[in-house]
C-alpha cells in the first residue's frame, strides 16, 4: 500500500477516505517521480518522499480536505523546513520544485496550477544555490534551459 517507502509506511490516521486517497495518490507519485529520478536508492526515495508528503499534508490542511497543489504555501512550507537548517530548506524547495516540474511534464498537474508555487520555489532555490556560491547557475539563461 505505501510502496516500501519507510517515510509512508508511519502509520496515519487519516481523518476520512479522502484524505487516505490524497496520502496514497501522492505517495504512488513519489514513487515513480522518485524512481525515474534516481533510480532505486531507497535513501533518495526516502528523502523525496518525506519532502513532498510534508508538502502534500500542508496542502491537504490548508484546503479543508480539498487538496490542489495550486494552493500550495510555499512560505509556510519552507519555514517547516528552515528549523533544521539551510541546506534542508533549499533541499526542501529543490525537491519539490522538481516534483512538481515533473507532474507538469508528465501530465499529473496542469501547468496552470503548478506556476505560480513553481516561481515561489524557484526564487528559494535561486537563494539557497547563490548562498553555497552557485550563483552562475541562477542566471535566467540557465533557468529558462530546465524543464518546466
Amino acid at each position: 500500500m505505501y510502496h516500501n517507502v519507510k517515510h509512508l509506511m508511519v502509520p496515519i490516521k487519516p481523518i476520512e477516505p479522502a484524505q487516505v486517497a490524497w496520502i496514497e495518490r501522492t505517495a504512488q507519485l513519489v514513487v515513480a517521480y522518485s524512481t525515474e529520478l534516481h533510480g532505486e536508492c531507497p535513501s533518495l526515495q526516502e528523502l523525496d518522499s518525506f519532502f513532498i508528503q510534508t508538502a502534500a499534508e500542508l496542502v491537504w490542511t490548508s484546503t479543508g480536505g480539498k487538496p490542489c497543489w495550486s494552493d500550495l504555501d510555499v512560505e509556510e512550507y519552507i519555514a517547516m523546513h528552515s528549523q533544521s537548517g539551510g541546506e534542508w530548506q533549499g533541499n526542501a524547495a529543490l525537491t519539490l520544485v522538481t516534483f512538481l516540474r515533473w507532474m507538469v511534464d508528465c501530465g499529473h498537474l496542469e501547468r496552470a496550477l503548478a506556476t505560480a508555487a513553481i516561481a515561489r520555489l524557484d526564487k528559494h532555490v535561486d537563494e539557497w544555490l547563490r548562498s553555497l556560491g552557485f550563483g552562475a547557475l541562477c542566471s535566467p539563461n540557465v533557468l529558462a534551459a530546465l524543464p518546466n
